[in-house]
């Protein structure tokens, strides 16, 4: 139930929630979660996207289908296009090194 609670600062509880939800919009982020997560009808588990055109097939599971749990587990999928950059390294054959000219200008330090 709502109502003026002192654990919020004399805040309605609905009115936290909305300020909650507010920090996301003013975040860029927006809730995916439409409907209830939690046994108790409420939603309580959220899903946060700055582009929801990339955030599909979202389903809300029913209660105990993933574990034993008061909360409903939430399914969904990104699609999202990502690029495979290779980079090209340089590598050393030690193999082909020049140990005795190496050896050499070693030894022609003064330590």
């Amino acid at each position: 139930s709502s109502g003026i609670n002192a654990e919020y600062g004399g805040q309605s509880e609905d009115n936290i929630e909305k300020l909650f939800l507010d920090l996301f919009g003013d975040l860029g982020l927006q809730q995916m979660i439409c409907q209830p997560t939690h046994q108790a009808g409420r939603i309580l588990d959220l899903l946060l996207s700055t582009r929801d055109s990339i955030v599909n097939e979202i389903s809300v599971a029913s209660q105990h289908t993933v574990c034993h749990s008061d909360h409903f587990a939430i399914n969904f999928r990104i699609d999202s296009k990502v690029e495979r950059v290779i980079h090209k390294r340089k590598t050393l054959n030690f193999k082909k090194a020049n140990w005795e000219g190496l050896n050499k200008a070693l030894n022609s330090v003064k330590w």
